[in-house]
């Protein structure tokens, strides 16, 4: 989860800088806040299954990527 996190966290830094992403756990779920670092504001909160979703499919365009310039 913590991988999956950073590498969004990464992908989506080099676009918007100012943007936090924390793992937190509430009511037995865990979520990712995204927050506004300058501001502090919450900007979304995503569900654990999501960041998975969405990490696995950066990778799968990263690897197409790579595959297409070989």
């Amino acid at each position: 989860m913590r991988l999956a996190t950073r590498q969004v966290e990464q992908a989506v830094r080099a676009q918007a800088g100012s943007l936090a992403f924390n793992i937190t756990e509430a009511a037995g779920k865990t979520m990712v806040t995204v927050t506004d670092s300058d501001t502090g504001t919450v900007l979304r909160q995503i569900p654990a299954d999501e960041i998975l979703s969405l990490s696995q499919a950066m990778n799968n365009m990263q690897g197409l990527l790579l595959s297409q310039r070989a």
